[in-house]
């Protein structure tokens, strides 16, 4: 599968709908600023509307414990031939 179309805004993405190049199941991608809450959300087209489906913007995971600070590193010996 593929990105069909990307948009700026979603409302650009609805006002889109009947693009007949579009088809029924086809996705489709906002594409604006990592500012913007909408951007990187994937659209599916169905028979009445584009129905989000995910969002790619990249959800920061479960934080883990900080791990203790390892050995400083030493440089004892360099020998070249």
């Amino acid at each position: 599968m593929s990105i069909k179309e990307t948009y700026a805004t979603i409302a650009a993405m609805n006002a889109d709908y009947n693009n007949n190049d579009i088809a029924i199941g086809d996705m489709v991608m906002i594409v604006s600023t990592t500012d913007d809450p909408d951007n990187a959300k994937i659209y599916v087209k169905t028979e009445t509307a584009f129905s989000f489906l995910i969002d790619l913007s990249g959800a920061a995971g479960i934080q883990g414990p900080q791990g203790e600070r390892g050995a400083a590193f030493t440089y004892n010996d360099f020998t070249a031939e």
